[in-house]
């Protein structure tokens, strides 16, 4: 039997029983709370059991414009005020469903109210120490700044290439305030591949905008990032990363089931499309 206890945070959490694939509650709840600050929404509220997340100028789910349930009952009483939160700013209602197997209820109840499945999720998890002290080809020398330098930022803008972009970088990976290692390699004056590693737990770290240039994929570029963020991990004594990363990415699955990591547990959104007076 599960046994569950409240976080002064506002995250309900639970003991003694897995996940989809072996993980704690308790450590997928302390991911997901992680998270949040590990990416963050500059308008962020906690309210009737939902922590409601939103990045103004940015429409992709990943920059903040989701809501989480904080308990295990899903918060299904306070779903009218997530829904007026979002439709009062011009977006359809994102619900990240997350620990997926935690809310079969929830998942099953926004169904009815016609809320279309999205984006499955895989939440992946490694040893700090085994990524740390995986061997590559001493090909690439990687930079680690505890910043995100102008030419880390312009880097990640020209290598996520999409339309808010440069947005993204100034609103959300700017505004990060726990302790980070931000990551690049270069060849010349191109930067060809970067990525970030978020501390702030004696558990876990992030491992977010991981990304190569297309013109040096499959030559190391990234095993050689992950390798020098999980040693500045691993020197703070967090023994953990996670990260994540679409179902529908089998390349980027491949390349971190090589580095060490493994499936921990799964999540999704949930979208509905509002309307003023709905």
């Amino acid at each position: 039997m599960q046994t569950t206890g409240v976080r002064n945070d506002g995250y309900e959490v639970g003991h003694g029983r897995t996940t989809d694939t072996g993980v704690a509650p308790v450590d997928a709840q302390r991911i997901e709370r992680h998270a949040t600050s590990a990416w963050p929404a500059p308008i962020s509220h906690r309210v009737d059991g939902w922590l409601l997340r939103h990045t103004p100028g940015m429409r992709r789910l990943r920059s903040g414009n989701t809501a989480l349930p904080l308990s295990s009952d899903g918060g299904r009483p306070g779903l009218a005020a997530v829904e007026a939160f979002y439709r009062d700013r011009g977006l359809p209602a994102a619900i990240q469903v997350s620990p997926a197997a935690q809310h079969t209820e929830l998942d099953t109840y926004l169904s009815e109210r016609g809320y279309r499945f999205d984006t499955p999720v895989q939440v992946l998890t490694a040893s700090a120490d085994a990524v740390a002290a995986a061997p590559h080809p001493p090909t690439w020398t990687v930079r680690v700044d505890d910043a995100p330098t102008p030419g880390w930022l312009k880097a990640f803008v020209d290598l996520d290439a999409q339309h808010d972009s440069r947005a993204l970088a100034e609103r959300v990976i700017a505004e990060v305030d726990l302790p980070a290692a931000y990551t690049r390699i270069d060849d010349g004056h191109r930067t060809i591949g970067i990525g970030a590693f978020v501390g702030g737990d004696d558990r876990w770290a992030g491992v977010y905008c991981m990304a190569t240039h297309p013109g040096y994929r499959r030559r190391g570029v990234a095993a050689a990032i992950l390798r020098a963020g999980a040693q500045w991990v691993a020197e703070r004594a967090i023994t953990g990363l996670y990260l994540q990363v679409t179902r529908s990415n089998t390349a980027a699955r491949a390349l971190y089931a090589r580095a060490g990591f493994a499936h921990a547990y799964g999540y999704h959104y949930r979208l509905r499309t509002l309307q003023h007076g709905r």
